[in-house]
Protein backbone atom coordinates (compact mmCIF):
# COMPACT_ATOMS: atom_id res chain seq x y z
CA UNK A 1 0.00 0.00 0.00
CA UNK A 2 1.41 3.26 -0.88
CA UNK A 3 1.19 6.13 1.99
CA UNK A 4 1.52 9.56 1.88
CA UNK A 5 2.18 11.99 4.98
CA UNK A 6 2.75 15.62 5.30
CA UNK A 7 2.90 18.77 7.08
CA UNK A 8 0.34 21.43 6.27
CA UNK A 9 -0.08 24.93 7.11
CA UNK A 10 -3.79 26.21 8.48
CA UNK A 11 -3.55 29.77 7.29
CA UNK A 12 -5.93 30.01 4.51
CA UNK A 13 -3.66 31.38 1.85
CA UNK A 14 -1.03 29.17 2.61
CA UNK A 15 -3.53 26.19 3.14
CA UNK A 16 -4.47 26.78 -0.77
CA UNK A 17 -0.84 26.60 -2.05
CA UNK A 18 -0.07 23.90 0.04
CA UNK A 19 -3.40 21.87 -0.62
CA UNK A 20 -2.94 22.15 -4.42
CA UNK A 21 0.84 20.70 -4.07
CA UNK A 22 -0.93 17.95 -1.87
CA UNK A 23 -2.87 16.44 -4.53
CA UNK A 24 -0.59 17.00 -7.09
CA UNK A 25 1.73 14.62 -4.90
CA UNK A 26 -1.08 12.23 -4.15
CA UNK A 27 -1.75 11.92 -8.51
CA UNK A 28 1.89 11.84 -9.50
CA UNK A 29 2.71 9.04 -6.70
CA UNK A 30 -0.92 7.07 -6.74
CA UNK A 31 -1.15 7.27 -2.90
CA UNK A 32 -3.52 4.77 -1.79
CA UNK A 33 -3.45 6.05 1.80
CA UNK A 34 -3.28 10.23 2.45
CA UNK A 35 -3.12 11.35 6.34
CA UNK A 36 -3.42 14.65 6.85
CA UNK A 37 -2.84 16.27 9.95
CA UNK A 38 -5.03 17.10 13.10
CA UNK A 39 -7.83 19.23 11.94
CA UNK A 40 -6.58 20.22 8.51
CA UNK A 41 -9.03 21.87 7.75
CA UNK A 42 -10.81 23.77 10.76
CA UNK A 43 -9.36 26.60 12.71
CA UNK A 44 -7.43 26.14 15.50
CA UNK A 45 -9.74 25.24 18.05
CA UNK A 46 -7.38 24.83 21.05
CA UNK A 47 -6.67 28.86 20.29
CA UNK A 48 -10.28 29.96 20.85
CA UNK A 49 -11.37 31.92 24.26
CA UNK A 50 -13.98 29.52 25.04
CA UNK A 51 -13.89 25.74 24.50
CA UNK A 52 -16.69 24.15 21.89
CA UNK A 53 -17.74 20.79 23.25
CA UNK A 54 -19.55 20.73 19.56
CA UNK A 55 -16.53 20.26 18.39
CA UNK A 56 -14.97 16.95 20.46
CA UNK A 57 -16.37 13.61 20.79
CA UNK A 58 -15.82 10.39 22.67
CA UNK A 59 -13.10 8.41 21.64
CA UNK A 60 -13.04 4.54 21.73
CA UNK A 61 -9.42 3.02 20.88
CA UNK A 62 -10.62 0.10 18.96
CA UNK A 63 -9.39 -1.43 15.23
CA UNK A 64 -10.93 0.04 11.92
CA UNK A 65 -11.12 -2.02 8.83
CA UNK A 66 -11.02 -0.53 4.84
CA UNK A 67 -10.45 -3.50 2.90
CA UNK A 68 -7.57 -5.28 3.17
CA UNK A 69 -6.32 -2.24 6.12
CA UNK A 70 -6.51 -2.70 9.57
CA UNK A 71 -5.89 0.31 11.51
CA UNK A 72 -6.08 2.54 14.59
CA UNK A 73 -6.57 6.40 15.00
CA UNK A 74 -4.45 7.69 18.08
CA UNK A 75 -4.67 11.32 17.19
CA UNK A 76 -2.22 13.73 18.57
CA UNK A 77 -2.03 13.31 22.75
CA UNK A 78 -3.55 9.91 22.39
CA UNK A 79 -0.52 8.76 20.41
CA UNK A 80 1.23 9.01 24.03
CA UNK A 81 -1.61 5.83 25.66
CA UNK A 82 1.00 3.74 25.70
CA UNK A 83 -1.90 0.73 27.21
CA UNK A 84 -3.44 1.04 23.80
CA UNK A 85 -0.64 -0.52 21.92
CA UNK A 86 -1.04 -4.05 23.17
CA UNK A 87 -4.60 -4.41 22.28
CA UNK A 88 -3.03 -3.44 18.73
CA UNK A 89 -1.21 -5.94 18.57
CA UNK A 90 -3.42 -8.70 19.17
CA UNK A 91 -5.96 -7.17 17.62
CA UNK A 92 -3.91 -7.52 14.18
CA UNK A 93 -3.98 -3.38 13.58
CA UNK A 94 -1.23 -3.05 10.66
CA UNK A 95 -1.42 0.96 10.66
CA UNK A 96 -1.82 2.99 13.43
CA UNK A 97 -2.41 6.76 12.26
CA UNK A 98 -1.95 9.84 14.23
CA UNK A 99 -2.76 13.13 12.83
CA UNK A 100 -0.94 16.05 14.96
CA UNK A 101 -0.74 19.69 16.20
CA UNK A 102 2.67 19.71 17.82
CA UNK A 103 4.97 22.50 18.27
CA UNK A 104 8.50 22.26 16.99
CA UNK A 105 10.64 22.34 19.96
CA UNK A 106 8.88 18.53 20.80
CA UNK A 107 9.22 17.12 17.73
CA UNK A 108 12.28 14.64 19.07
CA UNK A 109 9.86 13.91 21.96
CA UNK A 110 6.84 13.04 19.15
CA UNK A 111 9.36 10.58 16.66
CA UNK A 112 10.50 8.84 19.58
CA UNK A 113 6.98 8.22 21.07
CA UNK A 114 6.14 7.09 17.12
CA UNK A 115 8.81 4.47 17.75
CA UNK A 116 7.62 3.16 20.88
CA UNK A 117 4.46 2.95 19.50
CA UNK A 118 5.49 0.82 16.21
CA UNK A 119 8.05 -1.50 17.77
CA UNK A 120 5.24 -2.36 21.02
CA UNK A 121 2.15 -2.71 18.95
CA UNK A 122 4.13 -4.47 15.66
CA UNK A 123 2.30 -1.53 13.64
CA UNK A 124 3.39 1.17 11.04
CA UNK A 125 2.89 4.34 12.25
CA UNK A 126 1.98 6.68 9.90
CA UNK A 127 1.90 10.59 11.56
CA UNK A 128 1.04 14.15 9.91
CA UNK A 129 1.39 17.42 11.09
CA UNK A 130 0.48 20.93 11.13
CA UNK A 131 3.07 24.14 10.34
CA UNK A 132 3.27 27.60 11.06
CA UNK A 133 6.04 29.77 11.00
CA UNK A 134 5.81 30.70 15.14
CA UNK A 135 6.87 27.34 15.77
CA UNK A 136 3.35 26.60 17.35
CA UNK A 137 3.02 23.79 14.75
CA UNK A 138 6.54 22.04 13.64
CA UNK A 139 5.77 20.37 11.40
CA UNK A 140 7.43 16.84 10.81
CA UNK A 141 5.38 13.93 9.09
CA UNK A 142 6.88 10.04 9.37
CA UNK A 143 6.21 6.63 8.55
CA UNK A 144 7.83 4.29 11.08
CA UNK A 145 7.98 0.63 10.10
CA UNK A 146 7.33 -1.87 12.99
CA UNK A 147 10.60 -2.72 14.21
CA UNK A 148 11.00 1.31 14.45
CA UNK A 149 12.58 1.87 11.33
CA UNK A 150 11.69 5.48 10.19
CA UNK A 151 10.98 4.85 6.59
CA UNK A 152 9.98 8.30 6.17
CA UNK A 153 10.19 12.21 7.40
CA UNK A 154 9.03 15.69 5.80
CA UNK A 155 10.74 18.93 6.17
CA UNK A 156 10.02 22.38 5.41
CA UNK A 157 11.90 21.62 1.94
CA UNK A 158 10.21 18.10 1.59
CA UNK A 159 6.74 18.89 3.14
CA UNK A 160 5.24 15.75 1.69
CA UNK A 161 6.29 11.93 1.61
CA UNK A 162 4.96 9.05 0.10
CA UNK A 163 6.58 5.43 0.80
CA UNK A 164 4.86 1.96 -0.52
CA UNK A 165 4.39 -0.49 2.47
CA UNK A 166 4.37 -3.80 2.84
CA UNK A 167 0.80 -4.91 5.13
CA UNK A 168 2.34 -8.80 5.99
CA UNK A 169 5.22 -6.97 7.48
CA UNK A 170 2.77 -6.36 10.99
CA UNK A 171 1.87 -9.83 10.89
CA UNK A 172 5.47 -11.35 10.84
CA UNK A 173 6.64 -8.26 13.74
CA UNK A 174 3.84 -10.14 16.03
CA UNK A 175 5.68 -13.07 16.61
CA UNK A 176 9.09 -11.33 16.92
CA UNK A 177 10.65 -9.82 20.29
CA UNK A 178 9.17 -7.72 22.15
CA UNK A 179 5.17 -8.38 20.87
CA UNK A 180 5.39 -12.29 21.70
CA UNK A 181 6.51 -11.43 25.28
CA UNK A 182 3.35 -10.05 25.98
CA UNK A 183 0.82 -12.04 23.74
CA UNK A 184 -1.99 -13.65 24.85
CA UNK A 185 -1.10 -16.73 23.31
CA UNK A 186 2.68 -17.33 24.35
CA UNK A 187 1.01 -16.85 28.27
CA UNK A 188 -1.82 -19.55 27.25
CA UNK A 189 1.17 -21.70 25.99
CA UNK A 190 3.91 -21.66 28.94
CA UNK A 191 6.19 -19.53 30.73
CA UNK A 192 7.64 -16.48 28.38
CA UNK A 193 11.07 -16.85 26.87
CA UNK A 194 14.11 -15.21 26.74
CA UNK A 195 14.45 -13.10 23.03
CA UNK A 196 17.56 -15.40 22.58
CA UNK A 197 15.05 -18.55 22.25
CA UNK A 198 17.16 -21.01 23.64
CA UNK A 199 16.77 -22.23 27.28
CA UNK A 200 19.76 -23.22 28.75
CA UNK A 201 19.42 -26.90 30.85
CA UNK A 202 19.24 -26.16 34.51
CA UNK A 203 17.57 -22.37 33.44
CA UNK A 204 14.53 -23.61 35.26
CA UNK A 205 16.18 -24.37 38.57
CA UNK A 206 18.73 -20.85 38.22
CA UNK A 207 14.88 -19.11 38.07
CA UNK A 208 13.76 -20.56 41.14
CA UNK A 209 16.81 -19.83 43.03
CA UNK A 210 17.55 -15.89 41.91
CA UNK A 211 14.25 -14.70 44.34
CA UNK A 212 15.84 -16.74 47.60
CA UNK A 213 19.71 -15.20 46.23
CA UNK A 214 18.08 -11.61 45.99
CA UNK A 215 16.85 -11.87 49.55
CA UNK A 216 19.92 -13.56 50.94
CA UNK A 217 22.23 -10.66 49.59
CA UNK A 218 20.02 -8.06 51.10
CA UNK A 219 19.75 -10.14 54.60
CA UNK A 220 23.39 -11.40 54.26
CA UNK A 221 22.57 -12.79 57.70
CA UNK A 222 19.68 -15.32 56.37
CA UNK A 223 22.28 -16.68 53.48
CA UNK A 224 23.47 -20.75 54.22
CA UNK A 225 26.66 -19.63 52.53
CA UNK A 226 27.14 -16.36 54.13
CA UNK A 227 27.05 -14.46 50.64
CA UNK A 228 27.49 -10.65 50.85
CA UNK A 229 27.33 -7.79 48.13
CA UNK A 230 31.12 -7.28 48.55
CA UNK A 231 32.86 -8.24 45.41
Amino acid sequence: MRVTVCERPHEPAALEHAWEALCAHTSRQASELVLVPEFALVDPVWEADRFDLARWVAVEFMAFHLGALSFDLNICTELWALDTYAAYAEQAVQVILSPRATAAATTDKWLAMGVVAAVRSGAYCVSSNRVDRSGACGGVGWIISPDGEVLARTTSDVPVATVNIDLAAPAAARDAYPRYVFSATNHAVGPLNSPNSAIPPGAPELVSTLPRLCGWIMEPERCPRGLTCSG
